[in-house]
């Protein structure tokens, strides 16, 4: 249904942070068409929803969608996760992985891993609900907006979350409602550290104690280093003996990752991983230094798989000054 102008007839703005996926799904909705045959009519061949359309993110969507909604362009590219570029990360890969964005693990219409993350409350108050492009991104485990832990499957089936299929809201393999759901209250330190990561994604400059002046994607790769440090390998538990004994981790039952993909890790456990995190960072770079030393994790582990050139130097320069030992010393 078009007006003469190009204009769909009913042509809803994007809402704020709201997902490329999620406001297409509901510009379809709001058509009388079907999901499938809107996007055929607009996009044939293109096979939208057999691929991360987030990530991806085809330009000839965009473009469609700026010009038949009348939304501005720099509006439209906020729907994608290529808004996080400059911030986040360097680049995003639009046909590969990106550092800290969850997979949703296509497999033709279907969704394999637990990609996309969700708030119920957010999607039973707000009047137009939607799903953020912050729930794609691994550092946010929580809603800062309601205090708690995000979830990212179904709570009755744990199917991942796939609002194209089936009635957006509603579980396409079990017919629950995601909204109206429990969720686990989230760590006030892990809530204050998520706002500033937050912020940072925003535009803000980084501003957390000990780090005025890194640059965000320095800050971030930081980040994403000791997620991996903490939730990975053979010496992960020696970190958290000692971290466990310091500050609040009680009760962990999912702390780690069979893989080293911590993409895939679930939001309890980035929640968990972000608690000792926040303990880490404070007065940088001296607790992390000695926390890594009273558990015996050297250089050789804190840099495993990880080039010098391609390391932060934030993380780099205090890992290469205090953690080098002895090669030669015992329980490296």
């Amino acid at each position: 249904m078009k007006t003469r102008a190009g204009l769909w007839l009913i042509h809803p703005k994007p809402q704020d942070g709201e997902l490329l996926s999620s406001w297409l799904i509901r510009i379809a909705a709001m058509t009388g068409r079907s999901l499938h045959g809107f996007c055929d009519d607009h996009w044939r061949g293109l096979n939208l929803w057999n691929r991360d359309l987030d990530h991806l993110a085809p330009e000839v969507v965009l473009e469609t969608l700026a010009k038949r909604t009348g939304t501005p362009t720099n509006q439209v590219q906020a729907t994608t996760l290529n808004a996080f570029e400059g911030t986040l990360v360097p680049r995003v890969v639009p046909n590969g992985s990106t550092a800290m964005v969850r997979p949703i693990g296509v497999w033709h219409r279907e969704r394999k891993t637990h990609g996309l993350q969700y708030c119920s409350h957010c999607l039973t108050e707000d009047q137009i609900p939607y799903f953020k492009t912050l729930w794609r991104l691994l550092p946010v485990s929580t809603c800062t907006r309601h205090g708690v832990i995000l979830k990212s499957s179904c709570p009755r089936c744990d199917a991942p979350v796939a609002p194209h299929r089936g009635d957006f809201l509603i579980c396409h393999h079990c017919g629950s409602d995601l909204r109206g759901q429990k969720h686990e209250p989230a760590n006030s330190n892990v809530l204050q550290f998520q706002h500033h990561l937050q912020g940072v994604l925003a535009g803000n400059p980084v501003c957390w104690p000990g780090f005025h002046g890194t640059y965000p994607i320095a800050f971030f790769a930081l980040i994403n280093r000791l997620v991996l440090l903490l939730s990975t390998g053979a010496r992960r538990d020696r970190l958290l003996k000692i971290l466990q004994a310091r500050c609040d981790i009680e009760g962990i039952t999912e702390f780690t990752s069979k893989t080293k993909d911590t993409k895939t890790l679930s939001p309890r456990s980035v929640h968990d991983v972000m608690i000792g995190i926040t303990y880490l960072l404070r007065g940088w770079p001296w607790i992390f230094i000695a926390t890594f030393l009273d558990a015996k994790v050297y250089w050789s582990w804190a840099m495993k798989d990880l080039k010098p050139q391609n390391a932060p130097y934030v993380f780099f320069q205090p890992t290469k000054a205090f953690l080098q030992i002895d090669p030669n010393a015992k329980d490296r």
